[in-house]
């Protein structure tokens, strides 16, 4: 990920503009962009004399590129760039977000939706890295956007921070856990029609928790089981072990294999 900053420097025409009316178009324009996500989140708004700056970080280098921009993006610029004199200056490479996905042609994905992931929830199977979403066609009820698809991404990650912050209640496990609950089931559907436009499997990763675990984390609510389901917990299936993962191929779920991981920790 890249780390830049928009410089807008007001032109004559629009002096006299009011600090709060620009960073409301400010704020409009970054919203946009983070719709389509063209932007990762995590943004300042700051001003020096007649100067005002946008941070970004930014999936790739040309992600503000006119040719990632939906209508909405393109709309907003174009009213920022009749007032201001625009500049996109590059501030460095991001070392805390993971590269996005390059590959030409991916054989699958995944939707992963935890607190720790602030990049794109659609993950490359191949290479492991995001995949930025304005590459993506726009799915469900979303002609423009991809809104589906983040605000369920807040929703996965504010169950989980619950989870994570210490409430161990059964509903937070259950949402986070249930291959059927509210939260995964509309998980699930986003993969059904992410799979449609995109062409390869889409799974969806199920949250659960390493049973040899011995820390705060393994504390699970009374009545369910620890660790990963021994077979598919929708159809009942055999997991097909594909090394870092547990997958089954007929309803498109996924687990992470612990085993393999602390195996390949040494």
């Amino acid at each position: 990920m890249y780390n830049y900053k928009l410089k807008f420097t007001i032109k004559p025409e629009a002096d006299g503009l009011e600090d709060e009316a620009v960073v409301e178009m400010l704020d409009s324009y970054w919203n946009a962009l983070r719709n389509n996500g063209q932007v990762i989140d995590g943004f300042d708004i700051f001003a020096d004399n007649s100067h005002f700056y946008l941070t970004v970080v930014l999936p790739e280098e040309d992600s503000l590129a006119d040719s990632n921009c939906n209508v909405y993006a393109r709309e907003r610029f174009q009213k920022l760039n009749e007032l201001f004199e625009v500049e996109l200056i590059r501030d460095g490479i991001n070392l805390e977000t993971p590269y996005s996905c390059t590959c030409e042609k991916p054989s699958g994905f995944c939707l992963v939706g935890d607190v720790s992931n602030n990049t794109s929830p659609l993950i490359c199977n191949d290479c492991s890295q995001p995949v930025p979403l304005y590459k993506v066609p726009y799915v469900l009820d979303d002609p423009d956007e991809h809104i589906s698809i983040l605000r369920w991404q807040l929703a996965y990650q504010k169950m989980d921070g619950l989870w994570i912050h210490g409430s161990w209640d059964r509903f937070t496990y259950g949402e986070l856990s249930k291959h059927n609950s509210k939260l995964n089931r509309e998980g699930r559907e986003i993969c059904k029609a992410l799979e449609k436009v995109l062409g390869a499997p889409v799974y969806y990763e199920l949250f659960c928790i390493d049973a040899k675990e011995d820390d705060e984390f393994s504390v699970i609510p009374r009545g369910f089981p620890k660790g990963l389901p021994k077979a598919c917990p929708k159809c009942g299936e055999a997991w097909k072990d594909e090394g870092k993962f547990f997958r089954c191929e007929k309803c498109r779920l996924q687990a992470f294999n612990f085993e393999f991981y602390w195996k390949s920790k040494g």
